[in-house]
């Protein structure tokens, strides 16, 4: 049995509950989704087996190993041998298109990011007892609103031009104080932008 991965390496979690912790980042290939603003190339693959996966995670010192995508439920049989191999804290990130709880319960947290409302009501019916979040990307006038009110965590939409962005960042800001919400900026593109893919491979 074999998982596709896109591509595997070592960084800060830049976003969410954890940011600011080192870890070893799988993210894998595939996805469900055609998400226009999508920041990976899904079709870059290469499949490890897995007792390779296994080594590499061994092989790293980073004791949090974030699985990201891609859509890592779309393979829950190869990554769950995986984790049952490991001694690693295991996260999760996931559109929440797929909730199987005996799969998602082998994770230490889930960073769910559902890009329909009707994905977002699931996870609240899931009743899972794994330590989750639901991340929203919005700019509080288009995009992810209609999700906002499932979410335990913020993050601005990026769009590339500062000004933009910057006047996003603080309307989101001053959103999650009202709201009583986490605030999540995204620290891996504050510190690279547009390099860091090709950064975070070389460090």
């Amino acid at each position: 049995m074999k998982v596709r991965v896109n591509n595997i390496f070592e960084s800060i979690q830049g976003e969410g509950r954890y940011i600011g912790t080192p870890s070893l980042f799988i993210r894998t290939s595939g996805c469900n989704l055609t998400c226009s603003w999508c920041d990976t190339n899904i079709k870059i693959k290469k499949e490890l087996t897995v007792e390779e996966l296994t080594q590499v995670i061994k092989d790293s010192t980073k004791n949090t190993v974030v699985w990201t995508g891609g859509e890592p439920t779309l393979q829950n049989k190869p990554i769950s041998e995986v984790i049952d191999k490991i001694d690693r804290n295991n996260h999760l990130e996931t559109n929440a298109t797929n909730i199987e709880n005996s799969f998602l319960e082998k994770f230490d947290y889930i960073a769910f990011s559902p890009k329909e409302k009707v994905d977002a009501e699931k996870i609240h019916g899931s009743k899972l007892d794994t330590e989750y979040d639901v991340k929203v990307v919005t700019d509080l006038n288009e995009v992810g609103t209609n999700l906002i009110e499932y979410a335990s965590i913020l993050m601005p939409l990026t769009t590339g031009n500062q000004e933009r962005d910057m006047k996003c960042k603080k309307r989101v800001w001053k959103y999650c104080i009202e709201k009583d919400i986490q605030y999540s900026p995204r620290a891996h593109i504050d510190v690279w932008r547009d390099r860091e893919e090709k950064e975070l491979k070389k460090h």
